[in-house]
C-alpha cells in the first residue's frame, strides 16, 4: 500500500520524536551478513528465503518495486492512527545484519490502528537498512529508484494473537511501516537513536561502520543489508491517493 510523500531524515518529526526512549546497548552475535545482502536487483528469490522456513519461497513476498502509475487508488484507505510511548522502548542493539530497537511488546502504549487495518497492531521494533553507498540502500524501490536508507517499524496484531512468536508466522499478524529516508540536515529526534552507537556522529556513514563479525573474527563493514526485489505475482498495490505523473524522488 502507497502513503502520500516520502519521508526524509528532517521530515518524519511527528513518527520519530514520540518513539525515542532511553536506549541501552546489546552485544552483536555472529553472523553471515554477506550472503543476505543484494547484489542483484534482478534475482526473483534469494536463497536465503527459499529453504525450511515458515513461508518458503512465499507468494506476498517483499520488498517490491512500486510504480505508481499501476497501482490502485483506494478512496477507503484512512490514515493510519499513530501513538508511540518512549516509556515501552527496551534497547537498541547490533542484530549482526542491521540496527535495531526493541519495544515492550506487552506494553499498550504504542501501536497504530486505523487504515487498511483491522485490528490494533503493538509496536515491537524498529530498524534501518541502508547501502555502502547513497545510490541505494533502501529494501522497496519507486520507479526503479532506491534511497540511501528504509526505516522499518514493525507493529504485531496483539488482539488476534496472544504473543509477538505467534503472530510472525500468523495471517494479518504483522504489519510494517517503511519510511525512505534522504540525506538532509542532522536531525534531533534521529540523533537519539545514532548516540547509542560508538564514535558516531550524524550522518549515514556512521551506521556504515558497524560490524556484522563478531569478537575474534575479520572486521566485516554491515552495509547492503537489504533484500533482493521480489515479484508481484499478481498482487495488487493499493494507494490512499490518486496517482500523478510526478517522479520518485520529490
Amino acid at each position: 500500500m502507497l502513503g502520500r510523500g516520502h519521508r526524509t531524515a528532517s521530515g518524519f518529526s511527528l513518527l520519530a520524536k514520540q518513539m525515542w526512549g532511553a536506549l541501552r546497548h546489546r552485544p552483536a552475535r555472529r553472523c553471515s551478513q554477506h550472503p543476505c545482502a543484494q547484489r542483484g536487483r534482478g534475482r526473483a528469490l534469494h536463497p536465503l528465503w527459499t529453504g525450511p522456513v515458515p513461508v518458503p519461497g512465499g507468494t506476498r513476498q517483499s520488498p517490491i518495486n512500486i510504480w505508481a502509475r499501476d497501482s490502485v487508488y483506494d478512496p477507503r484507505l484512512k490514515p493510519l492512527q499513530v501513538a508511540y510511548d518512549a516509556a515501552s522502548c527496551m534497547y537498541a542493539w547490533n542484530t549482526g545484519y542491521l540496527f535495531q530497537v526493541e519495544f515492550d511488546s506487552a506494553a499498550e502504549g504504542s501501536g497504530i490502528s486505523g487504515g487498511p487495518l483491522e485490528n490494533h497492531y503493538r509496536l515491537k521494533q524498529f530498524h534501518f537498512h541502508w547501502g555502502a553507498e547513497n545510490a541505494w540502500g533502501s529494501e522497496h524501490t519507486v520507479e526503479d529508484h532506491a534511497y540511501p536508507a528504509e526505516l522499518h517499524l514493525v507493529h504485531w496484531n496483539s488482539v488476534k494473537y496472544q504473543s509477538y512468536q505467534d503472530a510472525v508466522t500468523g495471517e494479518n499478524g504483522l504489519a510494517v511501516i517503511g519510511v525512505f529516508l534522504k540525506l538532509g540536515a542532522p536531525h534531533q529526534a534521529l540523533q537519539q537513536v545514532v548516540d547509542v552507537l560508538p564514535e558516531i556522529r550524524h550522518k549515514l556513514s556512521a551506521l556504515r561502520s558497524l560490524l556484522c563479525s563478531a569478537a575474534g573474527e575479520e572486521e566485516t563493514v554491515m552495509a547492503d543489508n537489504y533484500r533482493p526485489l521480489q515479484p508481484l505475482l499478481g498482487r495488487t498495490v493499493r494507494a490512499s491517493f490518486p496517482a500523478t505523473r510526478e517522479g520518485p524522488r520529490g
